[in-house]
């Protein structure tokens, strides 16, 4: 086991970037143009690398935002889209169609119904998936009363998305991560110790 673990299945370090603050996740985003970029989560913010030259990878943007342990990033078409956990940043939306010359983007905080006859604004969230049809799904999100999703529309407005349905609410069903395909969702549900 230890030799087969040391092998390098064709993999060649191409480039390694440093930035001052610990990393906590990356995305892979290929821009309609076929330029790749990563887009990487640190504690403090979110830096976005053009890698139109893997050997030599150019940081296009540095998008700050509230101290945390975790932010993740999901695209869909020309959008990439993060939350923060254990931070008040809502959803982060960036406008990558007009990458690499300039990168727009602006922090969402609607009004999220908390299934039990409130609402609460959207704040930090750990996880978030995008299904093959369009959909964002925000996962383990602090501010609302214990749901496991918040679903919003990406297909009608990118920049804006629509809020479609929140699950959970009463039954105080927290889920951590999830995934859905085919319009099946799984759902890792961490205080529960059951993937559902």
């Amino acid at each position: 086991l230890f030799a087969h673990g040391q092998e390098d299945f064709n993999f060649e370090l191409l480039s390694n970037v440093q930035y001052p603050e610990a990393g906590n996740d990356v995305w892979g985003f290929v821009h309609p143009d076929g330029t790749e970029y990563a887009i990487i989560g640190t504690v403090d913010n979110t830096r976005i690398y053009s890698l139109a030259d893997p050997t030599s990878p150019v940081e296009i943007a540095v998008i700050p935002g509230n101290n945390t342990v975790w932010r993740d990033m999901k695209s869909w078409e020309d959008h990439v889209y993060v939350t923060a956990d254990a931070s008040p940043d809502g959803l982060l939306v960036i406008d990558m169609s007009t990458a690499p010359d300039s990168v727009n983007y602006q922090y969402l905080t609607p009004t999220i119904p908390d299934g039990v006859g409130g609402s609460s604004i959207l704040g930090s969230c750990h996880n978030i998936y995008i299904d093959e049809f369009g959909y964002a799904y925000l996962a383990g999100c602090g501010a609302t009363n214990g749901n496991k999703a918040i679903i919003f529309d990406l297909n009608n407005n990118r920049w804006e998305p629509e809020l479609v349905s929140v699950l959970g609410g009463s039954n105080q069903e927290y889920a951590h991560d999830l995934m859905v395909r085919d319009n099946v969702m799984y759902s890792s549900e961490i205080y529960k110790g059951a993937l559902v």
